[in-house]
């Protein structure tokens, strides 16, 4: 699992639904054979100042575990069927993931750096394609503005975008300390998503909610509960606790009662994974999620940003931007939200991966295709093109041009 690595991806998996408010959650039965092994060929070993470590808790977490290189850099198939095997995401956003996974790849279809680049060229491959930045190198293509854990891209005071900090954790431990609760696990996690919202809002001039930035930074949020949930007999659809929680994102809490990073993520004891036959596959609970979201916190779903200063949100006119396909009054109603979020998939992944080989367009190409069909089962408004330019009033959009969309 790693909220970077298969977050965007998620949403393409998410929309493939033919009637995506109809479905219905898994009905899910514990089972022993869930214990995640971290004894033995995983038992847990530190990350070295020489091994490689990004802002995917989750694939920092494998590789400290053994379950991918713990160099940290990692063959794209390995890191998709090990994410789906220990974190129990499904095959269709796994699949998907692996591809887009390329943003920071070093050798396109081989490997990549989970943290930053490894540096060097890597055999003819590397002289053909050069080399990557890694995970670390990609906000606002994966992680996003007003993230669950990390400072904004160019938000003040801050050191980096990729590093958790122990304020931004400690805020949503806090929230699930108040309100324990596994049932109440999700809307504690929205309400997070809100707080991050607005304070990006508050605190980041060149806060940037485009519309990639919106549906990644909330897929990113629903994915905490939903693949890193421990399971019980008394709790089989999982549980978010406090030590769990963070021990995944490598924190730990002082004598102070404050959070800091240890870059030693780290898989814990007696930890039951998602059950295998009961995967996050978008069409069944992605989407779904989004929409409750969405619902109750209409904000979250707002497409905008900041105009240069603290609090100058500005929503971004939908109506104009699709060319009166939407606006924002419609894109809740019926199927509009699942539509109008696989079509800015379709239209605006083109543009972002243009440094990418034809082989990736043409893979991507495939998987639109797949999902494509499924789609139009919701007879979605027909959207050709998005105007693009009406994104440059957000400086943040503007600054961000080597960022990704």
């Amino acid at each position: 699992m790693c909220q970077v690595f298969l977050a965007f991806v998620c949403i393409i998996g998410i929309l493939a639904a033919s009637s995506p408010v109809q479905h219905a959650r898994g009905i899910r039965n514990f089972n022993t054979n869930q214990l995640i092994q971290v004894t033995g060929a995983h038992k847990f070993v530190s990350a070295t100042a020489a091994d490689l470590r990004g802002p995917c808790p989750g694939l920092n977490a494998l590789a400290n575990h053994n379950y991918i290189s713990h160099d940290g850099v990692v063959s794209v198939l390995d890191a998709i069927l090990v994410s789906l095997d220990v974190f129990g995401f499904g095959p269709d956003t796994g699949v998907v993931a692996g591809i887009l996974s390329l943003y920071g790849a070093n050798l396109p279809l081989l490997d990549f750096s989970i943290g930053n680049s490894p540096g060097g060229l890597r055999g003819i491959l590397g002289i053909i394609f050069g080399k990557g930045g890694g995970l670390s190198g990609t906000h606002n293509q994966f992680e996003s503005d007003s993230s669950a854990t990390r400072c904004d891209l160019y938000e003040p005071g801050c050191p980096d975008n990729y590093t958790p900090l122990g304020d931004r954790f400690g805020a949503l431990i806090n929230l699930l300390e108040q309100n324990p609760d596994p049932k109440a696990n999700f809307d504690v996690i929205i309400q997070h998503r809100v707080n991050t919202f607005h304070h990006s809002v508050q605190n980041n001039p060149f806060f940037f909610y485009g519309p990639v930035q919106m549906l990644v930074s909330c897929i990113i949020h629903t994915l905490i509960p939903a693949l890193m949930s421990n399971h019980s007999a008394e709790y089989p659809k999982g549980y978010l606790d406090v030590d769990g929680l963070s021990s995944l994102y490598g924190m730990n809490r002082g004598r102070d009662g404050q959070f800091r990073y240890t870059r030693n993520e780290r898989i814990p004891e007696n930890w039951f994974g998602r059950p295998r036959d009961d995967p996050y596959v978008g069409l069944t609970y992605g989407l779904p999620d989004l929409l409750q979201m969405w619902t109750k916190y209409p904000e979250t779903f707002i497409i905008g940003g900041n105009t240069g200063e603290v609090n100058s949100f500005t929503p971004l006119d939908i109506t104009d931007f699709t060319h009166g396909v939407y606006s924002a009054e419609s894109l809740l109603l019926g199927n509009n939200a699942a539509c109008f979020a696989f079509q800015l998939v379709q239209i605006l992944t083109p543009s972002i991966l243009v440094n990418l080989e034809a082989i990736l367009a043409g893979l991507l190409a495939d998987v639109a295709a797949v999902v494509g069909e499924q789609i139009l089962a919701l007879a979605c408004p027909t959207l050709e093109a998005m105007k693009l330019e009406s994104l440059n009033q957000y400086p943040g959009y503007k600054k961000s041009a080597g960022y990704g969309m």
